[in-house]
């Protein structure tokens, strides 16, 4: 059994650290490096290696110098904290109610940002109040209702679950009423951001946010041991000194506080936080694995980020258009293998 683990010592420090974990961490941080490096590289105009390095340093061309460090770093940069946090809640939902449906977008969350992005825009019609402020708040009221819904001494993992996929489906269906009523271009101003996009990132709330995103996920990988005590079973958690109730509250916060800074980030992108945990955890063949289903969401999100930047250059495509083309054969694949396996 110990042949599994790497065993790292340090003064009184002692940790294991999982074998297949440690090289599935530093494979998909290779991949995510790689793709980091062509998203500099490639798009309108390319640069190589060389001229990365003079730009990079203040020798390059100001035209060059504003399309590379004010347009595609703080693009890339805000693509990989979005799909970090998108990782980490969905793998948290789905590792809390053991249940691969159990992720934002599958679970209201998503529904619940479109309502408010629809809200600000349509309703209120304020324009001193950012779209992205209306989809956070609709993140965080949409989850407090369908937990208080789903709460009967206690969060149940399935009517959770089930709660919120009626609660999403619900407000969907309110916000393609609000769009019917709406006139052409507040629709079509609406429907870019619901569909998700990097495209107009900017440098300004980097900093900020790289300091979010960073204390979520510090936060959530403390909270891995007892969600995998929590998997072998309540009871088995109980037994073991685990407080549920606290812990399970604890984490839907933490998942909430993820799925919000990821939508304030890109919008209600969809299927990254969704398959990030299942392809994680069927490579490492165990969970839960926040850390890196954040690492996986990371990857995806650029990915697919890439391919919206460059595949029709100099058109820049939603990167949510490139999630929902991947994600939806997925969800398919996902839903075959799990009745294949309940039935063998």
């Amino acid at each position: 059994m110990t042949q599994s683990y790497f065993h790292f010592k340090f003064m009184h420090i002692s940790m294991l650290f999982y074998r297949r974990s440690v090289y599935f961490g530093l494979i998909v941080t290779v991949c995510i490096l790689f793709v980091v490096w062509s998203s500099l590289s490639m798009g309108v105009r390319n640069f190589g290696v060389v001229d990365l390095w003079n730009i990079m340093n203040g020798n390059g061309d100001s035209t060059d110098q504003f399309m590379l460090v004010e347009l595609r770093v703080p693009r890339i940069v805000a693509g990989l904290l979005a799909g970090m946090a998108f990782g980490i809640s969905g793998e948290t939902f789905q590792s809390l109610t053991h249940n691969d449906l159990a992720s934002p977008d599958m679970i209201g969350l998503n529904a619940g940002a479109a309502l408010g992005v629809v809200a600000v825009l349509l309703l209120i019609e304020n324009p001193f109040i950012p779209l992205a402020v209306g989809a956070v708040l609709g993140v965080v009221v949409t989850a407090l209702v369908i937990t208080l819904v789903s709460w009967r001494n206690g969060i149940n993992q399935t009517r959770f679950v089930l709660t919120g996929i009626g609660v999403g489906a619900l407000l969907f269906a309110i916000v393609q009423y609000v769009l019917l009523s709406a006139n052409v271009m507040q629709v079509a101003q609406a429907y870019r951001w619901l569909i998700g996009s990097l495209n107009a990132t900017t440098a300004c709330n980097i900093s900020a946010l790289t300091f979010l995103v960073v204390s979520i996920s510090l936060l959530a990988f403390r909270t891995q041991p007892v969600l995998a005590l929590m998997d072998m079973g309540e009871g088995v958690a109980q037994n073991l000194g685990v407080h549920v109730s606290f812990w399970r509250v604890l984490v839907i916060g933490i998942a909430i506080s993820a799925t919000a800074t990821a939508v304030y980030i890109c919008g209600p992108v969809a299927f990254v936080a969704f398959a990030s945990g299942p392809i994680t955890r069927l490579v490492i063949g165990r969970g839960p694995a926040v850390f890196l289903s954040g690492l996986m969401g990371a990857f995806l999100l650029i990915s697919a980020d890439f391919v919206a930047r460059t595949l029709f250059s100099p058109i820049q495509l939603p990167v949510g258009l490139i999630t929902v083309f991947v994600g939806a054969p997925f969800l398919i694949f996902l839903i075959t293998f799990q009745l294949k396996k309940q039935i063998l």
